[in-house]
């Protein structure tokens, strides 16, 4: 599991503990939820370097994160709808 995966998982897990009121219920899913978003921290600290000779993160795991946790743009979201 990556980054981006972890990230995502912890937004599932997040949203399945949310009750109809929209409170957040204690359980293992909301323990779980944490940690799954402390990887996902983890690996986008670590991958993060603006180092300007080209040694950051890879333009893959950008993409990756990107997609799961980056802004779209007016564009993305046109072509989303088309």
């Amino acid at each position: 599991m990556n980054g981006p995966d972890h990230y995502q998982e912890a937004e599932r897990l997040i949203d399945s503990t949310q009750d109809q009121a929209g409170n957040y219920e204690n359980s293992p899913n909301l323990a779980a939820a944490l940690a799954h978003a402390v990887l996902a921290l983890a690996a986008a600290t670590a991958l993060n370097d603006t180092d300007p000779n080209g040694h950051g993160m890879p333009l893959d795991d950008c993409d990756l994160w990107q997609h799961v946790a980056g802004v779209e743009t007016n564009q993305q979201r046109e072509s989303r709808r088309s």
